[in-house]
């Protein structure tokens, strides 16, 4: 925020935490009308509209680095080893640049929004010159310089809704916002791919992280000014002293797991029915399964505290990869993947909500990145921990080890947050 004059938005006074109050924070609403109030806050709509054009590239890159990396070195093996750098650097760097944030503020973001695309340019000109070594640095740089637009919108997101019903709608539609990118992402590198080489869909996405990022960055969605306390790094102010940051990111972690073994187990699936396309539709039904039940979630207020909602939540996570397990035919095994999809879009929802009543403002970048990052890791483990039982055994297996994850989710946030634990910051 300017030092000016403030903001109409600071101007409505603050929370207990000192956090500023939307115009729209207290007031009662369900349904469609808590999305129009969502995005009738100008400067939200403008943050969301960023982050939906800089995800698109999160969407875009493995995709595109892979086929640029395959095309030019002629083998898989070097392509996701490139891939899978850029991914570790991601999960690496985004604490370190959520902790940044939560200090300087939106100077980060800049720097980042121009840092990245110009290492992937260089991965580009490494993977034209065949040079390994150039390839695996800037595929690092790249990874780790990556704006946290996330995290940072999240924060936002917390600080501009005060009432839970909105504030829990506001994480809705984010996290219907992260489905839709890696279900578009995707499917715009194979609209490059179309016109040229997968440099140019790796150059687009680059070129959609300086955008999306600068629009973001427009509305002026981080104050300029830090509270001193998150400079410290130590003590009571420190994100290691925050439980619920560890037991939400575990949470994470284990549903993230089960989703990425889920993944495997659908490919798995469709090559035993002798049927390999019904992979993509499986998976296409499954997205839109999530933003069903995302949107249908978090358009209304819901009987017990987010405990007992994760809880049930999880539990419906939990029945739907045990539906997958099921013998059925192609038409059937489509069905259950819309049934198994309706319950992770919230799960989002509520982890995004524990975070920000629990989290002291001054370090909930941070706390949203670490999340963010358990979340990935687990996402990548269940892929290889599935591939291994794929190949091994059959698709049910995977699935009914997928079963379990939800519910050790559940039993990680409801045995380790106490009540209250979520507003208290322990």
């Amino acid at each position: 925020m300017s030092q000016g004059k403030p903001e109409p938005s600071e101007r409505q006074g603050s929370g207990a935490d000192g956090e500023r109050e939307s115009p729209c924070a207290e007031r009662e609403a369900t349904g469609i009308r808590r999305y129009a109030l969502v995005l009738g806050e100008p400067q939200v709509r403008r943050c969301l509209l960023g982050a939906l054009v800089a995800r698109l590239a999160q969407g875009m890159y493995p995709v595109a680095m892979l086929l640029t990396v395959r095309r030019q070195a002629e083998q898989f093996a070097m392509a996701g080893l490139v891939v899978a750098c850029f991914g570790v650097a991601i999960a690496v760097g985004s604490p370190v640049l959520g902790r940044l944030v939560d200090r300087h503020g939106g100077i980060v973001l800049g720097v980042c929004a121009l840092a990245a695309p110009l290492s992937i340019g260089g991965l580009v000109v490494a993977a034209e010159a065949d040079q390994s070594a150039g390839l695996l640095v800037a595929a690092v740089v790249a990874g780790a310089l990556q704006p946290p637009v996330t995290p940072s919108l999240r924060t936002l997101l917390t600080r501009s809704f005060t009432d839970p019903g909105m504030r829990t709608a506001a994480f809705g539609v984010d996290a219907v916002s992260v489905e839709l990118s890696f279900v578009v992402g995707p499917a715009a590198v194979g609209a490059a791919l179309a016109w040229g080489a997968p440099q140019l869909a790796l150059l687009a996405g680059a070129v959609l992280t300086t955008a999306g990022t600068l629009l973001f960055l427009s509305a002026r969605p981080v104050p300029k000014h830090r509270p001193a306390t998150a400079a410290t790094g130590s003590g009571r102010h420190s994100v290691r002293r925050v439980r619920v940051v560890w037991l939400v990111g575990l949470a994470g972690l284990a549903q993230m797991l089960a989703v990425g073994m889920v993944e495997v187990g659908v490919s798995a699936r469709a090559l035993e029915l002798d049927a390999p396309a019904l992979a993509g539709i499986c998976l296409a039904l499954w997205a839109a399964g999530s933003v069903t039940g995302g949107l249908v979630f978090a358009a209304r207020s819901w009987r017990g505290g987010i405990r007992a909602q994760y809880a049930a939540v999880s539990a419906g996570a939990a029945t739907g990869f045990a539906l997958l397990a099921l013998p059925t035919a192609s038409a059937p095994m489509a069905a259950l993947m819309f049934v198994a999809g309706l319950a992770t879009t919230p799960v989002a929802t509520l982890a995004g909500t524990a975070l920000g009543e629990g989290v002291p403002q001054q370090l909930r970048t941070e706390a949203f990145a670490w999340f963010a990052s358990l979340s990935a890791a687990g996402g990548s483990l269940g892929i290889l921990v599935g591939g291994a039982l794929a190949d091994r055994l059959t698709a049910r297996p995977v699935f009914l080890l997928a079963v379990t994850l939800p519910l050790l989710a559940a039993v990680i946030v409801v045995a380790g947050l106490g009540r209250g634990a979520a507003r208290d910051g322990t």
